[in-house]
C-alpha cells in the first residue's frame, strides 16, 4: 500500500526521496508477506467493514509516508543547521518544498484517518468493546495531534521540527493502535 501510495503521489508532487525508504522497506517485507504464514484464517466481511478496512490500511500508508518525509525534513533541517548539507540530501528540493510536501501528506492521510473513524463507528459492532478500545482511543489520540499540527500550521505557521515532532508523535500513536492492542489482546489478555 505505502509503494502504491509514493507512485501516485509522485505523479503531482515530486516525492521520489520518500521511495528512497519505502521501496526498500515494501522489497523486503512483500516476500516475508507471502511467505510466513501467520495461522490467521481470511475472514469475509460486510462491504462497510471492507470499506472502514481499506480506508484505515490506506490511512495508515499515507500518514507512514508523513513520517518518513517528517525524518527527511528532520535531517534536511539538523544538516542546514550545522551549515553544510552532504550525502544523499545535497540532490533533495527545499526545505520549503519538503515541508510543504509533508503537510500535504499530513492532510491527505488526515482525510483518510477521518473516513476510517466514520466508518468505523458506522460499521463496527462495538467500538469501544474490550477487544478494540485501545485501538479506538489511540486512534482518536493520534487524529487529536495530526489535527492540533494542521491547526498550529494554518494558524500559527508551525513548521520544522515542531512538524516532525507532532508528525512522528501522531504516528507513533497510530503505530501503538495496532501494534499496541495486538499486543494487549494477544499477550496481556491471552486472545488470538
Amino acid at each position: 500500500t505505502g509503494a502504491a501510495v509514493v507512485l501516485v503521489s509522485c505523479l503531482y508532487r515530486p516525492l521520489e526521496w520518500v521511495s528512497l525508504m519505502v521501496f526498500p522497506f515494501c522489497a523486503i517485507t512483500l516476500p516475508m508477506a507471502l511467505w510466513i504464514n501467520t495461522g490467521y484464517a481470511p475472514k469475509h466481511f460486510s462491504y462497510g467493514m471492507g470499506a472502514h478496512i481499506l480506508v484505515s490500511i490506506s490511512a495508515y500508508a499515507m500518514l507512514a509516508l508523513a513520517a518518513c518525509q517528517a525524518l527527511l525534513v528532520m535531517l534536511q533541517h539538523h544538516q542546514l543547521k550545522e551549515g553544510h548539507i552532504r550525502g544523499v540530501m545535497r540532490f533533495f528540493p527545499a526545505i520549503t518544498l519538503m515541508e510543504t510536501a509533508l503537510f500535504e501528506l499530513i492532510f491527505a492521510g488526515m482525510v483518510l484517518l477521518s473516513g476510517a473513524i466514520v466508518l468505523g463507528f458506522i460499521y463496527v459492532d462495538d467500538i469501544f468493546a474490550q477487544h478494540v478500545a485501545h485501538k479506538t482511543i489511540l486512534t482518536l489520540f493520534s487524529w487529536l495531534v495530526f489535527a492540533v499540527l494542521l491547526w498550529g500550521r494554518h494558524f500559527r505557521g508551525w513548521r520544522g521540527v515542531t512538524a516532525v515532532r507532532f508528525t512522528l508523535a501522531g504516528f507513533m500513536l497510530l503505530l501503538l493502535a495496532f501494534f499496541g492492542s495486538q499486543l494487549v489482546l494477544e499477550v496481556i489478555l491471552r486472545r488470538s
